[in-house]
């Protein structure tokens, strides 16, 4: 799969793994993309539509990792905001997902748009819902 980052992608990309040198250069793209990304950027990560994706500083995201808009990746509240999520590698994070606490999510694994993840999945599946796992064929 070879897609490839439009300019605010790339914006955002560049931004973010430069917060600590340029902070407010990075906090006005953040706001302008309505963006709160703090989280170390892998290599091949791709955001297609950049607005509106909020990921927590301590997520790790796996290589080449597709994270659709209006996705979250954090904690599972403000009370108790200890741990957060570990993606594998080559992931797709569909529109308005959201993935919280500390929740480790397998290489291969395919999240639907709107769904919500606050459990571990292993290697290749599909999560859909609230915590649905589809079959594998």
């Amino acid at each position: 799969m070879n897609i490839e980052n439009p300019a605010a992608a790339k914006l955002l990309i560049w931004a973010t793994k430069r917060r600590k040198t340029y902070p407010r250069l990075h906090r006005l793209i953040c706001v302008v993309l309505g963006s709160d990304v703090f989280c170390s950027i892998p290599r091949g990560i791709v955001f297609p539509h950049p607005y509106g994706i909020v990921i927590h500083s301590e997520t790790v995201i796996g290589d080449n990792t597709i994270v659709m808009q209006q996705v979250t990746m954090g904690g599972k509240s403000l009370i108790d905001p200890v741990g957060a999520p570990i993606l594998g590698d080559n992931c797709y994070v569909g529109a308005g997902a959201k993935i919280l606490g500390p929740v480790r999510i397998g290489n291969n694994v395919t999240i639907g748009a709107n769904a919500v993840v606050t459990k571990d999945i292993a290697d290749g599946n599909v999560v859909v819902g609230v915590n649905q796992i589809l079959e594998k064929s």
